[in-house]
């Protein structure tokens, strides 16, 4: 809990004032990882730590600013997730093509249940 304390402290307001995951790491004296782990736990609890190619910060003390960073850090997360989302899909449709296609029989031959993608 003291580190999650520790970053909020830490952290500046604004992007121009970011500060890079390395550097933030080295303040705290932890692994990025970690980092990355504190601040998740600071984002579950509504705490409004933005990130970009410049590092992390809190929203700027200016409102029109801070709405402009805020609505960047949504859309980033937003195609994160989307990239995600199509990176597992290939996985997904191997599992059901496997799961459709192949049933063991009583006697260890493998018996095709669909076979418009391939033949026994």
């Amino acid at each position: 809990m003291l580190r999650i304390v520790c970053i909020i402290e830490v952290l500046r307001h604004g992007e121009n004032n970011a500060i890079s995951a390395e550097e933030l790491s080295r303040m705290l004296s932890v692994e990025e990882r970690e980092l990355r782990h504190i601040v998740q736990i600071c984002h579950e609890d509504k705490q409004p730590i933005l990130s970009s190619n410049k590092g992390y910060f809190l929203p700027s003390n200016d409102q029109e600013q801070a709405r402009k960073e805020c609505r960047r850090f949504i859309a980033a997360c937003n195609r994160r997730a989307r990239s995600a989302q199509i990176a597992a899909e290939p996985a997904k449709h191997y599992i059901r093509v496997v799961d459709r296609q192949v049933e063991m029989n009583f006697d260890g031959t493998n018996i095709i249940l669909d076979d418009t993608d391939c033949k026994e």
